[in-house]
């Protein structure tokens, strides 16, 4: 039995299904309601941007994901 720890709150993420209940992104494991709080960071962070840019996405993705990772 693999155990899968979520990078953000650091617990174990019970009967874990990939896609289901635990996602992985830039090779960090997240839980569902870790990714919910990624998204809702991101996206505040997107909309305070004047213009859309794929690269600031891009940085603004990796940086918010690094930050709740520490």
């Amino acid at each position: 039995m693999t155990t899968v720890v979520c990078d953000v709150t650091k617990k174990a993420i019970p009967n874990a299904q990939r896609d289901v209940n635990y996602v992985t992104m830039l090779d960090k494991t997240l839980s569902m309601p870790a990714v919910e709080e990624f998204e809702k960071r991101v996206r505040e962070k997107m909309r305070s941007n004047k213009q859309y840019s794929f690269a600031v996405y891009k940085k603004v993705y990796r940086d918010v994901l690094n930050q709740m990772c520490k």
